[in-house]
Formats: structure tokens, C-alpha cells, sequence
């Protein structure tokens, strides 16, 4: 359990460096767009045992926001700021 967690939180980390070209997104110019794949994951669980703040895209809202969770989903970023700036325009399709 404790090793998947951790190449959980490795992978996830990974996957935020990560972009991805979707040639169905909005056009451009291109007809296609980048973002981080991030904003695409499942927003983080309340597992019970991790207390911290996190920041995440809320797919919901289709904006960023934060709620206590844990950093085991590949959808959390440092600081609302940074969300903002690497979801801005994220769709969901």
C-alpha cells in the first residue's frame, strides 16, 4: 500500500510536467491547443489521513479551487495561482 502511494505521488508529479495536444480542443489558429494534463485528472479524494489545503481544477465549476484532501491525484497544483495558470481556458469535452 505504501509503495503504490508513492509511485502514485512519483507518476502523478510526472504527468503534471507533462503536455498533451488534443486536436478537438478550441481552435487556435492551429486547430489545437495545449494543456497540462493536470487539469484533466480527477479532482484529489478526502481520504481521512492527509490535512492539507489543496489546490486543483474543479470540473464542475470549470474553474480552480481548493479543499482540504491529499496530494495523491495527479490534479493538484501548489497554489490556486498556479492552477489558474495552467488550466486557463480548460474545457472538459
Amino acid at each position: 500500500d505504501c509503495l503504490f502511494r508513492f509511485l502514485a505521488a512519483v507518476c502523478g508529479k510526472f504527468v503534471l510536467a507533462k503536455q498533451i495536444e488534443d486536436p478537438k480542443c478550441r481552435d487556435d489558429g492551429e486547430n489545437k491547443c495545449e494543456y497540462p494534463m493536470g487539469c484533466a485528472c480527477t479532482e484529489p479524494e478526502d481520504n481521512g489521513y492527509h490535512r492539507e489545503e489543496v489546490a486543483y481544477f474543479d470540473h464542475g465549476k470549470q474553474s480552480c479551487s481548493t479543499k482540504v484532501g491529499n496530494r495523491d491525484s495527479c490534479n493538484n497544483f501548489e497554489s490556486l495561482d498556479q492552477c489558474r495558470e495552467k488550466c486557463s481556458g480548460f474545457t472538459r469535452k
